[in-house]
């Protein structure tokens, strides 16, 4: 954030992104179909359109995924210790075998919808990116399952 203030030939001016920003911005540079939810400042993707999948699990096991990922859409809770990978829709009939697996380890896929961070997500340190996104690159479901299952051993 930069104040107002005139001091020579150089004018800063305030810049604070709002939600609206940000939502903008995820459009915009990540190609993300984000928008606000409605009554809310949540910025959210709906991960059942067929356009973005989503796994959400404990943030101990995805800690080495997340390196053996690179970059990606990880954004992290600290205060659930969970984290939510954004990743290419999933096909059930791969993921089905892996439901007891997934339910034992306390992973979810394909919620509803996944929340972004805003702002003021990150300003209180309710959510946040586990890295600043690069790019809306997205890893398929089964190979962010594939790294969370496997640092689990």
């Amino acid at each position: 954030m930069q104040l107002a203030s005139r001091r020579g030939p150089q004018l800063r001016v305030l810049t604070i992104e709002t939600t609206v920003d940000r939502c903008l911005r995820y459009r915009q540079d990540l190609g993300l179909p984000a928008v606000i939810a409605p009554g809310t400042e949540r910025i959210i993707v709906h991960c059942l359109d067929g356009r973005i999948g989503a796994v959400i699990a404990p943030a101990p096991m995805c800690r080495s995924a997340t390196a053996q990922l690179g970059d990606g859409l990880v954004i992290a809770h600290p205060r659930s210790s969970r984290m939510t990978f954004l990743t290419k829709p999933g096909c059930h009939c791969d993921i089905e075998p892996l439901g007891r697996t997934l339910l034992l380890n306390n992973i979810a896929v394909d919620t509803t919808w996944a929340v972004l961070p805003s702002p003021s997500d990150e300003q209180s340190g309710y959510r946040r990116w586990e890295s600043p996104p690069r790019s809306g690159a997205l890893p398929s479901m089964l190979t962010v399952l594939g790294a969370i299952l496997g640092a689990k051993r």
